[in-house]
Protein backbone atom coordinates (compact mmCIF):
# COMPACT_ATOMS: atom_id res chain seq x y z
CA UNK A 1 0.00 0.00 0.00
CA UNK A 2 1.18 3.06 -1.05
CA UNK A 3 1.59 6.45 1.86
CA UNK A 4 -0.94 8.10 -0.43
CA UNK A 5 -3.67 5.25 -0.17
CA UNK A 6 -2.20 5.08 3.48
CA UNK A 7 -3.19 8.67 4.24
CA UNK A 8 -6.48 8.31 2.59
CA UNK A 9 -7.96 5.57 5.01
CA UNK A 10 -6.29 6.74 8.16
CA UNK A 11 -8.25 9.19 9.77
CA UNK A 12 -7.14 12.67 10.80
CA UNK A 13 -9.27 14.47 12.66
CA UNK A 14 -6.77 15.58 15.89
CA UNK A 15 -6.82 19.17 15.65
CA UNK A 16 -9.33 19.89 13.01
CA UNK A 17 -13.39 19.62 13.15
CA UNK A 18 -14.86 16.54 12.15
CA UNK A 19 -17.33 17.11 8.79
CA UNK A 20 -20.70 16.44 8.53
CA UNK A 21 -20.09 13.65 6.32
CA UNK A 22 -18.17 11.95 8.34
CA UNK A 23 -20.57 11.92 11.55
CA UNK A 24 -22.38 9.07 12.61
CA UNK A 25 -26.06 8.92 14.31
CA UNK A 26 -26.70 7.48 17.83
CA UNK A 27 -26.58 3.52 16.74
CA UNK A 28 -23.26 3.61 16.07
CA UNK A 29 -21.81 6.00 19.20
CA UNK A 30 -23.89 3.75 21.43
CA UNK A 31 -21.66 0.46 20.11
CA UNK A 32 -18.59 2.54 21.32
CA UNK A 33 -19.86 4.06 25.01
CA UNK A 34 -21.15 0.44 25.51
CA UNK A 35 -18.09 -1.32 24.41
CA UNK A 36 -15.83 0.87 26.55
CA UNK A 37 -17.72 -0.30 29.47
CA UNK A 38 -18.32 -3.74 28.82
CA UNK A 39 -14.27 -4.33 29.95
CA UNK A 40 -12.80 -6.58 32.47
CA UNK A 41 -12.48 -3.11 34.84
CA UNK A 42 -15.69 -2.51 34.56
CA UNK A 43 -17.13 -6.07 35.36
CA UNK A 44 -14.47 -5.69 38.62
CA UNK A 45 -15.86 -2.75 39.43
CA UNK A 46 -19.56 -4.29 39.44
CA UNK A 47 -18.62 -7.30 40.95
CA UNK A 48 -16.77 -5.06 44.03
CA UNK A 49 -20.08 -3.16 44.59
CA UNK A 50 -22.35 -6.05 44.58
CA UNK A 51 -19.75 -7.84 47.04
CA UNK A 52 -19.63 -5.01 49.35
CA UNK A 53 -23.40 -3.55 49.41
CA UNK A 54 -25.59 -6.52 48.09
CA UNK A 55 -27.53 -6.32 44.96
CA UNK A 56 -30.41 -3.74 45.86
CA UNK A 57 -28.21 -1.37 47.26
CA UNK A 58 -25.58 -1.55 44.33
CA UNK A 59 -28.38 -1.51 42.22
CA UNK A 60 -29.85 2.01 43.55
CA UNK A 61 -26.51 3.50 43.71
CA UNK A 62 -25.80 2.56 39.96
CA UNK A 63 -29.31 3.89 38.84
CA UNK A 64 -28.46 7.66 40.90
CA UNK A 65 -24.71 7.55 38.92
CA UNK A 66 -25.97 6.84 35.50
CA UNK A 67 -28.59 9.52 35.93
CA UNK A 68 -25.43 11.95 36.95
CA UNK A 69 -23.25 10.05 34.30
CA UNK A 70 -25.57 10.68 31.27
CA UNK A 71 -26.08 14.13 32.42
CA UNK A 72 -22.67 14.50 32.34
CA UNK A 73 -21.65 12.68 29.23
CA UNK A 74 -24.68 14.56 27.77
CA UNK A 75 -23.53 18.22 28.62
CA UNK A 76 -19.67 17.29 27.26
CA UNK A 77 -21.00 15.60 24.52
CA UNK A 78 -23.14 18.43 23.16
CA UNK A 79 -20.21 20.62 23.34
CA UNK A 80 -17.89 18.50 20.82
CA UNK A 81 -21.30 17.97 18.57
CA UNK A 82 -21.77 21.54 18.22
CA UNK A 83 -17.94 22.38 17.50
CA UNK A 84 -16.70 19.05 15.94
CA UNK A 85 -13.28 19.06 18.05
CA UNK A 86 -12.02 16.64 20.70
CA UNK A 87 -12.52 17.65 24.43
CA UNK A 88 -8.40 18.37 24.59
CA UNK A 89 -8.64 20.60 21.44
CA UNK A 90 -11.71 22.40 23.21
CA UNK A 91 -9.63 23.27 26.37
CA UNK A 92 -7.26 24.15 24.03
CA UNK A 93 -9.07 26.55 21.78
CA UNK A 94 -12.00 27.52 24.02
CA UNK A 95 -10.91 27.39 27.94
CA UNK A 96 -7.81 27.28 29.23
CA UNK A 97 -5.22 28.22 26.08
CA UNK A 98 -2.26 26.31 24.74
CA UNK A 99 -0.65 25.77 28.43
CA UNK A 100 -3.26 25.03 30.22
CA UNK A 101 -4.89 22.55 28.11
CA UNK A 102 -1.68 20.51 29.06
CA UNK A 103 -3.47 19.85 31.81
CA UNK A 104 -6.80 18.43 30.46
CA UNK A 105 -4.12 16.18 28.31
CA UNK A 106 -2.28 15.00 31.04
CA UNK A 107 -5.67 13.92 33.09
CA UNK A 108 -6.96 12.28 29.55
CA UNK A 109 -3.16 10.66 28.90
CA UNK A 110 -3.37 9.22 32.93
CA UNK A 111 -6.81 8.08 32.38
CA UNK A 112 -6.43 6.13 28.85
CA UNK A 113 -3.01 4.64 29.82
CA UNK A 114 -3.91 2.93 33.44
CA UNK A 115 -7.10 1.57 31.68
CA UNK A 116 -5.54 0.02 28.76
CA UNK A 117 -2.35 -1.09 31.08
CA UNK A 118 -5.35 -2.60 33.92
CA UNK A 119 -6.92 -4.29 30.99
CA UNK A 120 -4.02 -5.76 29.11
CA UNK A 121 -2.99 -7.19 32.89
CA UNK A 122 -6.05 -9.02 33.76
CA UNK A 123 -6.31 -9.81 29.78
CA UNK A 124 -2.37 -11.55 30.00
CA UNK A 125 -3.64 -13.41 33.11
CA UNK A 126 -6.94 -14.77 31.21
CA UNK A 127 -5.16 -15.86 28.24
CA UNK A 128 -2.39 -17.34 30.26
CA UNK A 129 -5.02 -18.90 32.60
CA UNK A 130 -7.14 -20.00 29.88
CA UNK A 131 -4.62 -21.88 27.12
CA UNK A 132 -2.33 -22.87 30.00
CA UNK A 133 0.46 -20.81 29.07
CA UNK A 134 3.73 -20.34 31.64
CA UNK A 135 3.73 -16.50 33.39
CA UNK A 136 7.42 -16.22 31.64
CA UNK A 137 9.31 -13.52 30.02
CA UNK A 138 8.44 -14.02 26.41
CA UNK A 139 5.04 -14.83 26.93
CA UNK A 140 4.61 -11.35 28.98
CA UNK A 141 6.56 -9.36 25.71
CA UNK A 142 4.08 -10.98 22.94
CA UNK A 143 1.22 -11.06 24.29
CA UNK A 144 1.98 -7.15 25.96
CA UNK A 145 2.72 -6.14 22.46
CA UNK A 146 0.31 -7.48 20.46
CA UNK A 147 -2.26 -5.86 22.70
CA UNK A 148 -0.80 -2.78 22.32
CA UNK A 149 -0.02 -3.38 18.41
CA UNK A 150 -4.01 -3.67 18.60
CA UNK A 151 -4.94 -0.53 20.42
CA UNK A 152 -2.82 1.55 18.35
CA UNK A 153 -4.38 -0.29 15.06
CA UNK A 154 -7.74 0.43 16.31
CA UNK A 155 -7.13 3.96 17.09
CA UNK A 156 -4.78 5.00 14.15
CA UNK A 157 -7.99 3.90 11.64
CA UNK A 158 -10.47 6.18 12.99
CA UNK A 159 -13.75 5.98 14.34
CA UNK A 160 -14.75 3.53 11.58
CA UNK A 161 -12.75 1.05 12.43
CA UNK A 162 -13.28 1.30 16.26
CA UNK A 163 -17.38 1.32 16.28
CA UNK A 164 -17.14 -2.15 13.86
CA UNK A 165 -15.27 -3.87 15.96
CA UNK A 166 -16.81 -2.10 19.44
CA UNK A 167 -20.61 -3.47 17.59
CA UNK A 168 -19.12 -7.35 16.90
CA UNK A 169 -17.29 -7.68 20.43
CA UNK A 170 -20.22 -6.25 22.16
CA UNK A 171 -22.74 -8.54 20.96
CA UNK A 172 -20.09 -11.28 21.38
CA UNK A 173 -19.45 -10.31 24.70
CA UNK A 174 -23.18 -10.78 25.66
CA UNK A 175 -23.52 -13.57 24.22
CA UNK A 176 -21.29 -15.31 26.44
CA UNK A 177 -22.57 -13.46 29.21
CA UNK A 178 -25.94 -14.84 28.62
CA UNK A 179 -24.73 -18.22 28.13
CA UNK A 180 -23.01 -18.04 31.55
CA UNK A 181 -26.20 -16.79 33.35
CA UNK A 182 -28.30 -19.64 31.72
CA UNK A 183 -26.32 -22.01 32.45
CA UNK A 184 -25.26 -21.23 35.88
CA UNK A 185 -29.66 -20.54 36.44
CA UNK A 186 -30.38 -24.05 35.00
CA UNK A 187 -27.60 -25.93 37.10
CA UNK A 188 -28.43 -24.40 40.40
CA UNK A 189 -32.16 -24.62 39.95
CA UNK A 190 -32.86 -21.44 42.47
CA UNK A 191 -35.47 -18.98 41.10
CA UNK A 192 -34.60 -15.46 39.65
CA UNK A 193 -35.94 -13.75 42.52
CA UNK A 194 -33.02 -15.88 44.94
CA UNK A 195 -30.67 -14.60 42.14
CA UNK A 196 -31.20 -11.22 42.93
CA UNK A 197 -32.17 -10.26 46.41
CA UNK A 198 -28.52 -11.22 47.95
CA UNK A 199 -26.96 -8.95 50.84
CA UNK A 200 -23.59 -7.96 51.35
CA UNK A 201 -21.31 -11.44 50.90
CA UNK A 202 -18.31 -10.35 52.74
CA UNK A 203 -18.00 -10.54 56.71
CA UNK A 204 -18.99 -7.66 58.86
CA UNK A 205 -15.82 -6.85 59.76
CA UNK A 206 -14.46 -6.28 56.52
CA UNK A 207 -17.58 -3.93 56.04
CA UNK A 208 -17.03 -2.06 59.03
CA UNK A 209 -13.14 -1.23 58.13
CA UNK A 210 -14.26 -0.25 54.53
CA UNK A 211 -16.94 2.29 56.22
CA UNK A 212 -19.70 0.32 54.83
CA UNK A 213 -21.14 -1.29 57.92
CA UNK A 214 -24.77 0.27 57.38
CA UNK A 215 -26.98 0.46 54.32
CA UNK A 216 -25.92 4.29 54.13
CA UNK A 217 -22.39 3.50 54.32
CA UNK A 218 -22.95 0.90 51.48
CA UNK A 219 -24.91 3.40 49.34
CA UNK A 220 -22.34 5.72 49.55
CA UNK A 221 -19.96 3.62 49.17
CA UNK A 222 -20.88 2.57 45.87
CA UNK A 223 -21.52 5.98 44.76
CA UNK A 224 -17.68 6.44 45.24
CA UNK A 225 -16.75 3.50 43.04
CA UNK A 226 -18.86 3.99 40.42
CA UNK A 227 -18.94 7.49 39.97
CA UNK A 228 -15.34 7.78 38.92
CA UNK A 229 -15.86 5.69 36.19
CA UNK A 230 -19.02 8.18 35.11
CA UNK A 231 -16.49 10.83 34.80
CA UNK A 232 -14.11 9.03 32.87
CA UNK A 233 -16.62 8.24 30.51
CA UNK A 234 -17.81 11.97 30.50
CA UNK A 235 -14.73 12.47 28.92
CA UNK A 236 -14.98 9.87 26.17
CA UNK A 237 -18.16 11.25 25.39
CA UNK A 238 -16.66 14.78 24.72
CA UNK A 239 -14.41 13.17 22.12
CA UNK A 240 -17.10 10.99 20.23
CA UNK A 241 -19.52 13.93 20.57
CA UNK A 242 -17.65 15.36 17.73
CA UNK A 243 -18.67 12.38 15.78
CA UNK A 244 -22.67 13.03 16.05
CA UNK A 245 -25.57 14.01 13.82
CA UNK A 246 -27.50 15.83 16.06
CA UNK A 247 -27.00 16.78 19.75
CA UNK A 248 -29.41 14.30 21.13
CA UNK A 249 -27.36 11.49 19.17
CA UNK A 250 -24.24 11.80 21.91
CA UNK A 251 -27.10 11.74 24.40
CA UNK A 252 -28.66 8.20 23.85
CA UNK A 253 -24.80 7.01 23.58
CA UNK A 254 -23.99 8.91 26.94
CA UNK A 255 -27.41 6.96 28.54
CA UNK A 256 -26.26 3.66 27.07
CA UNK A 257 -23.06 3.70 28.20
CA UNK A 258 -23.69 4.59 31.41
CA UNK A 259 -26.39 1.85 31.42
CA UNK A 260 -23.99 -0.50 30.65
CA UNK A 261 -21.18 0.71 32.82
CA UNK A 262 -23.28 1.09 36.19
CA UNK A 263 -26.51 -1.01 36.06
CA UNK A 264 -26.04 -3.96 33.39
CA UNK A 265 -22.40 -4.53 34.54
CA UNK A 266 -23.79 -5.06 38.54
CA UNK A 267 -27.04 -7.62 37.36
CA UNK A 268 -24.42 -9.59 35.69
CA UNK A 269 -21.53 -9.89 38.19
CA UNK A 270 -24.23 -9.88 41.03
CA UNK A 271 -25.96 -13.14 39.11
CA UNK A 272 -23.23 -15.57 38.32
CA UNK A 273 -21.75 -15.03 42.01
CA UNK A 274 -25.45 -15.25 43.36
CA UNK A 275 -25.72 -18.27 41.25
CA UNK A 276 -22.40 -19.99 42.02
CA UNK A 277 -22.49 -19.36 46.06
CA UNK A 278 -26.43 -20.73 45.16
CA UNK A 279 -24.83 -23.44 44.34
Amino acid sequence: MSQRELGSIIENHALESVPMSQRRGWAALSFSTAGITTTLVQLFLGGLATFVAGFRIALAAGVRVTVIGTLLGWATGHVAYRTGLSSTVLARRHGFSVKGSAIASLIYAFMIIGFLALENALLYKGLVIYFGLSDSLVNRVWIYSGLTAIWIGLTTYGFSMVSRVSSVLLVIYLAVLAFIVIKLVATTGHPLRDLVSYPALLPARVLESMGAGTDAGKFIFCLNLLIGSAGALALTGADLGRYARRSCDIGIAAFAGTVAMDIARSRRRHRVHGCANAG
